[in-house]
Formats: structure tokens, C-alpha cells, sequence
């Protein structure tokens, strides 16, 4: 891993127009790298890697063995502990897929989504009501609108393109239906839409590659709390300044129109609050050491359940206590359920 490179993405934006509209997706480029993922060092509340992580001990082996003495000191059970992660380049989204991205591919109108003022409803706004089943099919959709190859593939489901948003099951619906959705699976090496991996998310809220390694471990001054600063008022929507100012984002509680505050590094808006963002992995305990390209948990980490009845979501949204917002916070939903608080985020990979 220590020899890993990835294609530096040289050719900026990508600004994706939806076949017979004018709306328009503009996707970042991501160049890959190697960084280390979970928990931060500067959180008071979780253990101080950046005092123990010092010296010459950067090396698999080196970072291995401090990793698992400190998990077996502090008890984090892996559910957030830190690894290095190799990842390949990608473009991700600009913003959340706002509501008019998400009727238009959907084929859907507000008023059956169910967006209302009471958590904000506009063009502009970004889509939420979403569950995981219908963002991967939001992302097949995307994807053969623009004759790319659908990354998603669930039993009995042959044209994507037909689907209708009522067809699309939520938490109640029959279990063995629910159960084709559950055991979707996907081709990483497709050319469509797809969401991001946990791994590829926080690489991305964190800005990419920031010097050797976006160490979270021993460098100091090269990674934010949140996702572009550490004062999170600067680019998150969340608990504290959800009312907002009546003359610039409304009076109402809920979501606020995308791109509203500060960017991160890579040009990427509310990768804290505003919603979380569903992502493709199961919920289930980090691996205790260096990964390539992750899209799973780890299966042999017994010390957190593996739940795969339920997916990661991230970021945090616009009704959480700040704590919820940090880069390296990870959360969960049962895959059909269409909440107020969860919303999407495509990404596609490099060609």
C-alpha cells in the first residue's frame, strides 16, 4: 500500500445535463490516495492518536500494532477505528442531489415525494425522503439517461429505466420483496452513477489527499473537524443555526438550499448537515489495519455486529448537535425507510 498511486484528475468538472431538461449535475473531481480513516485525533472525547502516533512509525506494521493497543485500552470495539485506506479517483457531486435533480430522473412530482414546508421545499433544496432503495435507483437511472452502465443490479428488476417510484419498496412493504432489495448488488467497474462507499465519503469530507498521507495521525494542521473548517457554523447546517436568517435562507426548520455556505477543499457543499447522505456500504466494524478500495465491512471483525440490515449514512443533518457533523462520524438507516433527515450524493469513477 505504501506504493499505491492513483490518476491525478487533471480536467476539472464534469457537468453532467439530464437528456430533455436543463437540469444540470456538476461532478468534482477526486483524485485517490492513501489516508487514514475514523476517528480524528484532536476529538477531546476519543482517544489522543497524534500524542501516541509520533516519531518514525508510519509503517503498516507500526500503525497495526498502536491501532490495536489503543483499541484494547480505550474499548472502541471497531466500530470507528482508524485504518489506512487506499482509494482510486472518482468525481462526486457537487451537492446533495437537490429536489429538481431527483423529479427529473425519477420521473416524479413533489407532491408524491411527499416534500412539504415543514422541512423546506424548492428547486433548489435538497432532496430528502429518500431511502437507500431509491438512491440506487436514482443512480441506475441517471445512469442510462446518460447511456452509461448501471452499476445496480436486484432480482426480478430487468428495465430501470421504466420503474416507477411507486414499484420502489419501502420499509413496510412485503419482506420477500424487500429482501431482492436488501441483497442488491453492484459492478464497481461500471461507468454509471452509484453512491459513494463509506471509505470514498470521508475521504471526500475530508478534502482528498492533503500532504503523504491526509494523516489523521501525526501531522497536525492539515485536516478539519468538519467537512472545510473547524468551525462548523462556516459550512454546515445544523441544530444551532437551523432557523437561519428570514431575508437569506428562510424562517422554516429543516433543510437549506444546497451550495449555500462554504465549500470544502475539493469544492464539495454540506458534506456536514444540511442531510445525511446515504452511502453503499452495510453497517458493520471497521478493519483494524490497511485496506484498498473498501466497499464492505469487515466481516471478520466480530468485536461490532455486522448489521446488514441496515446502511451507512453520513455527515449528519440539519436537526444534530454539531457532534454529528464531524468528518469521521458514522451513522445508519434501515434501507427503506424515507426520512426527513436522509438524502443522496452520487459518485462515478474515473475513466
Amino acid at each position: 500500500m505504501d506504493n499505491f498511486t492513483a490518476t491525478v484528475l487533471s480536467d476539472g468538472d464534469r457537468v453532467v445535463t439530464i437528456p430533455d431538461s436543463e437540469v444540470k449535475i456538476t461532478m468534482k473531481p477526486v483524485t485517490g490516495g492513501v489516508f487514514y480513516m475514523g476517528f480524528q485525533c484532536d476529538d477531546p472525547a476519543k482517544p489522543n492518536y497524534n500524542e501516541d502516533y509520533v516519531g518514525d512509525n508510519n509503517n503498516d506494521e507500526d500503525l497495526c500494532n498502536l491501532v490495536a493497543s489503543l483499541e484494547k485500552h480505550n474499548n472502541i470495539t471497531g466500530y470507528n477505528t482508524v485504518h489506512k485506506v487506499a482509494l482510486n479517483s472518482f468525481y462526486m457531486s457537487k451537492t446533495e442531489v437537490t429536489q429538481k435533480q431527483f423529479e427529473t430522473v425519477m420521473v416524479v412530482e413533489a407532491s408524491t415525494v411527499g416534500w412539504k414546508d415543514d422541512f423546506n421545499q424548492g428547486e433548489d433544496y435538497p432532496a430528502y425522503y429518500v431511502s437507500w432503495y431509491d438512491a440506487i435507483a436514482f443512480c441506475n437511472k441517471l445512469s442510462l439517461l446518460e447511456s452509461k452502465t448501471p452499476c445496480y443490479a436486484v432480482d426480478g428488476i430487468t428495465d430501470w429505466g421504466s420503474l416507477e417510484y411507486s414499484a420502489i419498496p419501502m420499509y413496510s412493504s412485503d419482506a420477500s420483496i424487500l429482501a431482492k432489495w436488501d441483497d442488491a448488488t453492484y459492478d464497481f467497474t461500471a461507468n454509471g452513477y452509484r453512491l459513494p462507499t463509506e471509505a470514498e465519503w470521508e475521504y471526500a469530507a475530508r478534502g482528498g489527499q492533503k500532504d503523504e498521507y491526509t494523516r489523521t495521525l501525526g501531522v497536525s494542521g492539515t485536516q478539519y473537524v468538519y467537512s472545510g473548517s473547524n468551525t462548523i457554523g462556516d459550512v454546515a447546517w445544523y441544530l444551532d443555526n437551523n432557523i437561519g436568517d428570514q431575508s437569506t435562507n428562510g424562517s422554516n426548520y429543516g433543510t437549506k438550499e444546497v451550495a449555500t455556505l462554504a465549500h470544502n477543499d475539493l469544492g464539495l457543499y454540506d458534506m456536514s448537515g444540511n442531510l445525511w447522505e446515504w452511502c453503499w456500504d452495510e453497517l458493520g466494524g471497521y478493519v483494524y489495519c490497511c485496506i484498498e478500495n473498501p466497499d464492505s465491512p469487515d466481516p471478520n471483525n466480530t468485536s461490532f455486529k455486522y448489521m446488514s440490515s441496515s446502511r451507512v449514512h453520513r455527515g449528519g443533518y440539519y436537526g444534530n448537535h454539531e457532534s454529528y457533523c464531524r468528518v469521521s462520524r458514522r451513522s445508519n438507516s434501515s434501507q427503506g425507510y424515507r426520512s426527513n433527515y436522509t438524502g443522496i450524493r452520487v459518485v462515478c469513477n474515473a475513466d
